[in-house]
């Protein structure tokens, strides 16, 4: 099985950094594309209180974000990237985009210190895990690219 086509899961976090910096090493290796998507949820309270004008300047601050910032990783590396902002939530969007897009494979970063919110809620990559028809890479917070322990701000390391 040749990986062609790698989904990467981005939410501007420490952890989907991470799953960015690893993502960007195995395209790099695979010669794949990555194509970095973005859920915007619209069943959340903040999207009941923005009108249309602030919505259209909002998206295209977010869209530029993505690109520029969150996939350093990947333009660092010098892999063949695209962005997308799909509307829905975030679990039900990467399995579908992984099914449209005919990712080869999914990877996502785990969050770290919020057990009680993903038992009570889901935790988006258990439910991508579980649902996804292909491969998930779970990029756990622990790693980091140089082989040393990774501390991102406001996950682990010390108090």
């Amino acid at each position: 099985m040749s990986i062609d086509t790698i989904l990467l899961g981005m939410d501007g976090s420490p952890a989907s950094l991470r799953a960015a910096t690893w993502a960007a090493s195995r395209a790099a290796e695979l010669e794949a594309e990555v194509v970095v998507v973005h859920a915007l949820d619209p069943d959340t309270q903040f999207w009941r209180d923005i009108t249309p004008d602030t919505m259209t300047n909002w998206r295209s601050q977010l869209k530029r974000d993505l690109e520029n910032e969150w996939c350093a990783p990947l333009r660092d590396a010098g892999v063949k990237f695209r962005t997308e902002l799909i509307e829905g939530e975030p679990r039900a969007v990467l399995v579908r985009a992984a099914e449209d897009l005919d990712a080869d494979l999914i990877v996502l970063g785990l969050h770290s210190g919020r057990a009680f919110a993903d038992r009570l809620l889901g935790s988006v990559v258990s439910k991508v895990s579980h649902r996804a028809t292909r491969p998930v890479v779970v990029v756990p917070p622990e790693w980091c690219g140089d082989g040393g322990p990774a501390e991102a701000p406001g996950e682990g390391g010390a108090p």
